[in-house]
């Protein structure tokens, strides 16, 4: 039973370290899976949160796989972690739409049900390993030195994943130039930028405001939609915020032909002024949000819109 425990604690450690190196490679990314949680929604916290995740991943997963017990501190210590990322899925599934836990990073989905389901059989695999483990002697010597190879050997490659991505991506998070900090009572304000010669300032005067990623299809099927509502008469004029690198805007611009003008912001940022995915249309006024509607099918119509907008005739 000791060695069946300690291949076991191997392949959980393993699938940390798997799990870890898989949201390394965009942290960026991972972290705005995390601010579709809603439950941390401030960028530099959000971006803190997939940090700590990370490293939480990196060091527990090292520890299983070179056998390191410390009277079952890492067993318990993961256990816990499990328990808390589920209750964390179990809480956005049910009340926010959740469709992809992150679990994995941005590059293999696993829907809430599929990860929950998977949690269940690591903590059953769990405590076998520390039942088994704690029933005989140490670990086999050659399993354990197999482990602490391979877990150092995992550990730097993450490291240097996470470290290359900083450098691919920027080590300072693009802030984009032209906007200005947030203004805590006025969170739109901090948009102030050029966008097709107009200059825009959304801290001043009423705006329709699309929230949009430039990937998301169901984003891009609904601009036929809002092309039609800013052509009603004496509604404010529309700007989109965009999330998305600048040749996924430049192709959301040539495919969809949108008849309002669009500005890049950053992923985070885009995050923390919607739910939990886009599209979403807000109506402000002087850098206020006055409302907001969210669709899975059908954008607003203007007579929607025109019931919380002073129409001006």
């Amino acid at each position: 039973m000791t060695k069946v425990a300690r291949w076991i604690e191997i392949a959980i450690g393993l699938f940390f370290l798997v799990s870890a190196a898989a949201k390394a490679i965009d942290m960026d990314a991972f972290a705005v899976q995390i601010s579709a949680y809603n439950v941390v929604k401030d960028a530099d916290a959000v971006r803190a949160s997939a940090w700590i995740a990370l490293l939480a991943e990196m060091v527990l997963g090292g520890a299983l796989m070179a056998g390191f017990r410390a009277r079952g501190v890492p067993h318990l210590a993961s256990g816990a972690m499990i328990l808390v990322y589920s209750s964390l899925i179990a809480y956005a599934w049910g009340y926010h739409g959740l469709t992809d836990c992150g679990c994995l990073g941005a590059w293999i989905t696993m829907s809430p049900a599929q990860s929950l389901a998977k949690n269940v059989v690591l903590l059953v695999a769990l405590a076998f390993a520390w039942f088994g483990g704690f029933r005989g002697a140490a670990p086999v010597a050659l399993s354990r030195k197999m482990g602490i190879a391979a877990a150092a050997a995992a550990e730097i490659a993450i490291v240097g994943l996470a470290i290359g991505g900083l450098f691919t991506r920027g080590a300072v998070p693009n802030r984009f130039a032209d906007t200005a900090p947030a203004d805590g009572s006025r969170p739109f304000a901090q948009f102030v930028f050029e966008a097709d010669g107009q200059h825009f300032d959304l801290g001043k005067g009423e705006f329709l405001v699309a929230f949009l990623n430039s990937t998301c299809e169901h984003c891009r099927a609904s601009v036929p939609a809002l092309n039609r509502l800013i052509e009603t008469p004496g509604l404010p004029p529309m700007i989109a915020l965009m999330m998305g690198d600048a040749d996924e805007f430049a192709d959301f611009q040539a495919q969809t032909s949108p008849l309002f003008s669009g500005h890049r912001i950053e992923s985070l940022t885009f995050m923390e002024f919607i739910g939990t995915v886009p599209p979403r249309l807000s109506y402000i006024r002087d850098g206020v949000g006055v409302q907001h509607w969210d669709w899975e099918d059908v954008v607003p119509e203007a007579e929607i819109v025109a019931r919380f907008v002073p129409v001006k005739k």
